[in-house]
């Protein structure tokens, strides 16, 4: 046990050296304070822990000859990841000016903090998971280890997360997924950032007890080289779910005095040495470092001989290019259509759905059955396994009510940040996050009524985030595959499982004119396929009472069209040619007006926007729904009428005549 001793020593000079701007030799002379970081970076009461863990860790997968990776959940400890992963090489691999060398080291210190970001995150070779949400990092694991090609997949769960309502439900992850590649290691120092974990509280007996009732056999090891190394040999030979509980206190290798007092403390939790810039600070450092067995790592053949030791190459996904093929049959409905096609790409091992217990309400109760269907009734879940499927290279669709996806939309905006560093550093390219939201607002009760997923994720502006409201058969499946088919996108397809759209299956396409006029008076825009019901029959109205009004009917299933943000957007002239250049366009949204507002903000135009305003607390019809929300067909066939009158196009007569005709009409659909 000799060996773990020198490289323990090793990793935590490496996160001491992270508050310093100078190679370690610095701290065998004087240290004074310039020879400091003025900030300092990152979290260290959890490295400790996390440095013990991930040797063994290492050691282990090398003794087994196993295809492993780590998941770091536990808090931000980004410093213990970052010496873990530039003393076995890792670091070097992506970038040479982190080679295992004095100078590779130094770039290292200080580079920390300032180009690399302090939680763990892409710039971390081999670092699926970004740590900057707690919560989720078990579910990740559970959806990772499909993987084939991964023998053993640990997962470093920090005492205070296992506090939060997701990781809570996690633990039910064992038995569901029946994958006994996953070993979660609850790292127990005791102590959060201000307070006590519950965990802490429990005794040895009654932490067995608790995570035996979820079907795991809990193996409890303390700071001891020993009890790691046996209780990680009994896992290997075991077939039971197991699982490892290791204790310790916070900070627990820490120099002290009888002035500053660190272990055990919540005053280790990010900088130990609060006072900034004070020569005591740093004579405090010094002697914390030489503490610690430095000779191995000042010696550089010493150092190479520890470094060659610990070498080991973390396992990653390999990329596996697949193409989804689907089919539409325009003899049946859209959900009949959607049905079918999932089927068969369950057939496959490469694509799974998750749904919160919703599929036969979302009329695809013939796939709930199937063993790729994970179904659990928590969003949060079913979002970090998914995030762990597509690292795995798993495609996938999560089907759920509109109103409920807003529950996980922070873990999707987190993952976007993934997205986003990981597009800067890495060629890799992982299958699209999918959302089909049904049960849309016209459709649902007041409670199940929040178009609120699409709005956060475009007020963000992220080029690869896209919104789809297909309508009918045809434009559902092939805006499903091309989703599918997509790397490294947050693809979200919003409709409507009650919507009578079959007269639309033969439509295609982000951009549909349905009725168009040369030199028309009006534009009437939808998207979202009540809406374009909705419009349809204003449409028809109007020109049944005011024959002479040409109008111009679109349908936008690609909302990003309207920006020149993005790729997708139409040109300004493009634009002025859809909208009849000074036209008065009048657009209803199956949403919140605000998307519509963000995206048009640029354009020189004249909309008046319907949209969402959440005052639907009725029940009834989806057109006293749409009512309360000022939205109704009563709404906008006044909007309508009010604008063919102040552009002369109607006179007062004619107005009045065809606004009494219209409520007549509206009043009689509504009797029937």
């Amino acid at each position: 046990m000799k060996d773990f001793k020198i490289f323990q020593d090793c990793l935590e000079l490496l996160n001491l050296a992270c508050v310093s701007q100078n190679y370690l030799n610095k701290f065998t002379q004087n240290v004074d304070v310039s020879d400091l970081k003025n900030f300092p970076c990152g979290h260290w009461g959890a490295c400790p822990s996390i440095n013990f863990l991930y040797l063994h860790l290492i050691n282990f997968f090398k003794r087994h000859n196993l295809k492993a990776n780590i998941v770091v959940g536990t808090g931000h400890a980004g410093s213990a990841v970052n010496a873990n992963l530039w003393l076995c090489g890792e670091l070097e691999k992506q970038n040479r000016s982190f080679e295992i060398s004095s100078r590779g080291l130094n770039n290292l210190i200080q580079a920390f903090g300032k180009e690399i970001r302090t939680e763990i995150n892409p710039q971390y070779p081999t670092t699926l998971f970004d740590g900057g949400e707690l919560g989720y990092s078990l579910a990740f694991a559970y959806g990772l280890a499909i993987d084939d090609g991964l023998d053993f997949l640990p997962c470093i769960i920090g005492d205070g997360e296992c506090e939060t309502s997701t990781l809570s439900a996690s633990w039910q992850l064992g038995r569901l997924t029946n994958n006994r590649k996953v070993l979660p290691i609850i790292n127990l120092n005791g102590l959060k950032m201000c307070s006590e974990s519950f965990l802490s509280k429990l005794t040895d007996r009654e932490l067995k007890a608790l995570f035996s009732s979820y079907g795991y056999k809990a193996y409890i090891a303390g700071a001891n080289h020993k009890e790691l190394y046996n209780a990680l040999e009994d896992i290997y030979k075991s077939k039971d779910l197991s699982l490892i509980i290791f204790k310790s206190k916070k900070g627990f290798s820490a120099f002290e005095n009888d002035q500053i007092k660190i272990v055990g403390k919540t005053s280790s939790h990010k900088n130990p040495l609060t006072i900034p810039n004070s020569q005591s600070k740093a004579n405090f450092l010094k002697s914390w470092v030489l503490n610690y067995n430095i000779n191995p790592f000042l010696d550089s053949d010493k150092r190479k001989q520890l470094i060659s030791f610990y070498k080991y190459d973390f396992y990653v996904p390999k990329i596996k290019p697949k193409k989804f093929n689907l089919k539409t049959d325009l003899n049946c409905s859209a959900f009949k259509n959607l049905e079918i096609n999932l089927k068969n790409l369950l057939s496959f091992n490469d694509f799974y759905i998750l749904d919160p217990d919703e599929l036969t309400s979302n009329k695809l109760g013939e796939v709930k059955n199937n063993k790729r269907v994970i179904s659990l009734l928590n969003e949060n879940v079913l979002q970090g396994l998914y995030q762990g499927l597509s690292q795995a290279n798993i495609g996938g669709l999560f089907v759920t009510y509109e109103a409920f996806a807003p529950i996980f939309i922070s873990m999707v905006s987190q993952y976007l940040k993934y997205l986003t560093q990981k597009q800067q550093i890495s060629k890799r390219k992982n299958p699209s996050l999918n959302y089909l939201l049904t049960s849309t607002f016209p459709e649902n009760t007041y409670s199940h009524q929040n178009p609120e997923f699409v709005a956060s994720l475009f007020n963000k502006e992220y080029k690869n985030v896209n919104a789809y409201y297909p309508v009918g058969a045809k434009s559902l499946i092939s805006t499903l595959e091309k989703s599918l088919n997509s790397k490294d996108q947050i693809n979200v397809i919003t409709i409507s499982k009650r919507a009578d759209c079959e007269k639309f299956n033969n439509l295609d396409g982000d951009l549909l004119i349905l009725k168009d006029s040369k030199k028309p008076d009006i534009v009437l825009c939808a998207t979202g396929d009540y809406i374009l019901n909705q419009l349809n029959d204003v449409s028809e109205i109007i020109e049944l009472l005011l024959p002479e009004i040409k109008i111009k009917l679109i349908y936008i299933s690609n909302i990003k069209i309207l920006s020149e943000k993005f790729d997708e957007g139409l040109t300004q002239k493009d634009f002025e040619k859809l909208f009849s250049s000074n036209c008065p366009v009048i657009y209803s949204y199956m949403g919140y007006k605000s998307v519509l507002k963000n995206l048009l903000y640029e354009r020189n135009c004249r909309f008046k926007i319907f949209g969402f305003e959440d005052r639907s607390n009725i029940s009834g019809s989806v057109e006293k729904k749409l009512k309360y929300n000022k939205m109704g067909k009563d709404s906008i066939v006044l909007e309508i009428l009010n604008t063919l009158l102040d552009l002369g196009k109607i006179s007062k007569a004619e107005f009045a005549r065809a606004r009494f005709n219209t409520f007549l009409k509206l009043e009689e659909v509504s009797i029937k």
